[in-house]
């Protein structure tokens, strides 16, 4: 690497060779010229085209140019071939969203809720309803544990611990036969052992909303009539049952039922729905 290099030498000595013969014809300058080549080229061959790119023959570089340069072109382009056929993949995202719009539900308007089912309050019972016309509005319907004092042994061995329970809007329209307008009271047990008295007394058409109804045959009559069922009101609004609470017999277990009306009861019953959408009484279902 010390050695200058001859290529260095030589481009002057063309340049001056006449004035080096006439001074030194001693010892032939040419035999330095051929041996300078013969080590040079070995010892040096791979970084003459860097020193003579800058003054030599401009085709080093235009020929250097093309080997060093196109061997990583293609290798460079390569990979963008082979990542650039997205068409391939195009097809597969379209049949993986097209079956999407018919597995998915298609979406509605959006509207508030209908109030809340409020039940378990204060009102007349269905034992102070007992011969009287009415009208159910039944609005939901569930299973929910029996009352523990209710419960037998026989229960808890078959496990029969849960019961039917539908709530439901009642309106009293008479006290026990058409024309029969008297109050209904409630608040007591008059029936009860001991008897108390009620303590409370309602003028007629008597609304009770919210109401807890349990027994079976009762809930029977009704469910055709809850909302979105077959007998269901319009818009989800809930069908409405017309008969008399009555049992089956005088026994505290007896099963309590809806009696099928007459035609002075139903007459009696679309009175008070015509009175309603004419707004003579407060609408039985308004929250």
């Amino acid at each position: 690497m010390s050695h200058p290099n001859p290529f260095a030498q030589n481009v002057p000595a063309q340049t001056a060779q006449p004035a080096q013969q006439q001074a030194a014809p001693g010892p032939n300058p040419f035999a330095q010229q051929q041996a300078a080549p013969a080590a040079a080229p070995q010892a040096y061959a791979p970084p003459a085209p860097q020193q003579q790119a800058p003054a030599g023959n401009p085709f080093a570089q235009q020929q250097a140019a093309p080997q060093a340069y196109a061997p990583p072109a293609p290798q460079q382009y390569a990979p963008q071939q082979q990542a650039a056929p997205a068409p391939s993949y195009a097809p597969p995202a379209q049949q993986y969203a097209a079956p999407a719009p018919q597995g998915v539900p298609a979406l509605g308007t959006a509207s508030a809720p209908p109030p809340p089912v409020s039940a378990g309050g204060k009102g007349a019972k269905i034992a102070d309803m007992y011969g009287r016309l009415v009208i159910i509005f039944p609005l939901a319907f569930q299973r929910v544990p029996k009352n523990a004092t209710f419960v037998t042994d026989a229960d808890r061995a078959a496990g029969n611990l849960e019961q039917d329970r539908m709530t439901a809007t009642v309106v009293v329209l008479d006290g026990g036969s058409v024309g029969n307008m008297q109050p209904i009271g409630w608040g007591g047990k008059p029936h009860g052992l001991p008897p108390t008295p009620h303590t409370e007394f309602s003028p007629l058409p008597y609304v009770r909303k919210g109401m807890w109804i349990n027994q079976s045959q009762v809930i029977g009559q009704c469910l055709a009539y809850l909302p979105g069922r077959e007998r269901g009101g319009p818009n989800g609004a809930p069908g409405a049952v017309v008969g008399r609470l009555v049992k089956t017999g005088p026994q505290q277990n007896d099963a309590w039922y809806v009696t099928t009306p007459t035609d002075d009861e139903l007459n009696l019953a679309n009175q008070y729905l015509q009175l309603v959408s004419a707004g003579q009484f407060p609408h039985p279902l308004a929250p």
